[in-house]
């Protein structure tokens, strides 16, 4: 159970200061990052740990997935939410996606 907390609070911290201390993803309230920041990082968190189990190219372009569109449902229900720069924030999420999978891996053989 502490490894999927570590994972959660890994990638929200992540999530945070990148989009905190760049302008791709522009965000009125700082309530408003945070509550998305915690949204978005407990929904890969548990996507990774149901999809673990999948071959490992299918597993990693279903966490890719899922973390683009979870990032648009986010700018979709959260006010505030303005995407400025899509190219940098898709790259942004998809090396995020694949930093959820590493840590995933990591965390897997430390337990």
């Amino acid at each position: 159970m502490y490894n999927i907390f570590t994972q959660w609070l890994t990638l929200s911290v992540i999530f945070f200061a990148v989009i905190y201390n760049t302008q791709w993803l522009e965000i009125v309230t700082l309530g408003g990052l945070l509550t998305g920041t915690a949204l978005l990082a407990a929904f890969v968190t548990l996507l990774v740990r149901i999809c673990r189990r999948l071959p490992v190219w299918n597993f990693r372009a279903v966490v890719m997935a899922g973390t683009m569109l979870a990032t648009e449902l986010l700018v979709q229900l959260l006010p505030g939410y303005v995407i400025s720069d899509m190219p940098s924030l898709t790259v942004f999420l998809v090396l995020y996606a694949l930093m959820a999978v590493v840590l995933d891996r990591i965390l897997e053989r430390m337990d």
